[in-house]
C-alpha cells in the first residue's frame, strides 16, 4: 500500500531474478542483482528501493533470514503460498479486497475459473475457453464480480478493464449481479464516468 508504484515491478523482478532452490532460499550476487535493476524502465529501479521493500517485508515476517554477507543477497520465503503471492503482483490487492468480503458476511470466492460456454470439452476436443474472475462475492442471491488491477489504468487498458467485467457479469450473472472494479490508483474522470455509464462501481484502495 505504501509503495504500490513499485510493487508489480518488484514482485516482475523477484519472479524473473530472484528465484529460489528448492528449500525457497534465495540467494544473488548484490552486483548481478544492481545490474538488472538499472536496465528497468519503470520506477522500481534501484538497489535502495530493492532493500526497503525486503526489509519491510522481513520485519512483517514474510521472508526469512535475510542478510547481506560477502556481497550476497539472502533470503527464504516463508511458505511456497508466500513465494507465489509475491511473485504475482495482482495477488495482493485480490486478497485485500477478498477478506473485506468475507468481513461482510458474504460468500466469497477469489481467483475464479468461468468455462465460457459451459461446456467442459475432452482433450481430442476444442480447447476451453476460461475467463478469470478475480473475486466473486454472494450476497443472499445476488453476485457481485470483482475486477482487482494493481497498475495504471489508462487509454486501452482502462475501456478494456471496464468492458471486460460488464460482459463476464452479463453473461454470468444475469440481471440483478452487481459489477466493481477496485484499483490501487485513480483512474481518470471520463473512464469513472464511463464505469458509471456501464453500471460498474470503481473503488480505489490507496
Amino acid at each position: 500500500k505504501e509503495h504500490w508504484e513499485w510493487w508489480n515491478p518488484f514482485s516482475e523482478f523477484l519472479r524473473n531474478h530472484m528465484v529460489p532452490n528448492g528449500e525457497l532460499i534465495v540467494e544473488r550476487n548484490v552486483k548481478k542483482v544492481a545490474n538488472e535493476l538499472s536496465k528497468s524502465s519503470s520506477m522500481f529501479n534501484s538497489v535502495e528501493q530493492l532493500n526497503e521493500l525486503l526489509v519491510q517485508l522481513a520485519e512483517i515476517g514474510v521472508i526469512l533470514d535475510l542478510a547481506y554477507e560477502n556481497g550476497t543477497y539472502h533470503f527464504k520465503f516463508k511458505t511456497q503460498q508466500v513465494k507465489e503471492c509475491l511473485w504475482e503482483g495482482g495477488s495482493v490487492l485480490e486478497l485485500h479486497v477478498f477478506y473485506q468480503e468475507v468481513a461482510k458476511g458474504y460468500e466469497s470466492r477469489i481467483g475464479v475459473h468461468l468455462d465460457w460456454d459451459g461446456i467442459i470439452h475432452e482433450k481430442s476436443e476444442k480447447l476451453d475457453v476460461l475467463n478469470e474472475v478475480d473475486v466473486i462475492s454472494l450476497s443472499g442471491n445476488v453476485p457481485t464480480f470483482i475486477s482487482c488491477k494493481s497498475g495504471k489504468l489508462e487509454g486501452g487498458h482502462a475501456l478494456f478493464a471496464l468492458y471486460e467485467l460488464d460482459e463476464i457479469a452479463r453473461k454470468f450473472g444475469g440481471k440483478y449481479s452487481k459489477k466493481v472494479l477496485v484499483t490501487a490508483k485513480d483512474i481518470g474522470s471520463v473512464y469513472l464516468e464511463r464505469a458509471k455509464e456501464m453500471g460498474i462501481e470503481v473503488k480505489c484502495e490507496k
